[in-house]
């Protein structure tokens, strides 16, 4: 893309600025932002929010490795967290609203994962574990997130759907045609 994703503008700020405050307008207690790539330049971004940062020194292994450092910083600094919501800064038509539904349907302590409805059936991000995924959600490593762990764990998992589409930003042609 040329520069950072996370640093395109989006409304009044940035892809990033703008995930970090529709995560500030919901319940959670304790945002962790996990950069990798261009953190000392995305990092400037994200210090002017009331968030924990955490440096992913193996951001090349891919998205696998991020949930695995920010799930290792949360199990370590906040040993009695009840669950994990993970979101994307390039999923900006997720808003607070949808992120509250999640939380509200969540049941810790019932090995439940909430997880979000893409087109063709798929599932993913935003994503809410319950602990007993902690442990396996630490040791990811490869470029396919946590989806592995929605298919093993698929009778755990509730899928909710958004009320506008689930979009990731890729590249160029997504940013340009949802930025019109």
């Amino acid at each position: 893309m040329g520069s950072p994703k996370q640093l395109l503008k989006w409304k009044s700020t940035t892809l990033i600025g703008h995930s970090i405050q529709t995560a500030l307008n919901t319940p959670v207690k304790d945002i962790v932002v996990v950069l990798g790539a261009h953190y000392a330049l995305v990092k400037k971004e994200v210090d002017q929010f009331p968030v924990e940062v955490v440096k992913n020194k193996d951001w090349d292994q891919g998205l696998g490795k991020s949930i695995a450092c920010g799930v290792e910083y949360i199990m370590d600094a906040r040993p009695h967290t009840s669950g994990i919501l993970m979101m994307l800064a390039d999923q900006p038509l997720i808003d607070a609203g949808y992120l509250n539904t999640m939380i509200n349907t969540f049941d810790h302590d019932q090995d439940q994962i909430i997880a979000t409805a893409y087109n063709h059936g798929k599932q993913g991000v935003p994503a809410l574990f319950d602990t007993v995924y902690f442990e396996a959600l630490s040791h990811l490593n490869d470029d396919k997130g946590a989806k592995y762990l929605l298919k093993k764990h698929q009778q755990h998992v509730r899928t909710l759907k958004p009320l506008l589409e689930n979009i990731d930003i890729d590249d160029e042609t997504d940013y340009e045609r949802f930025t019109k």
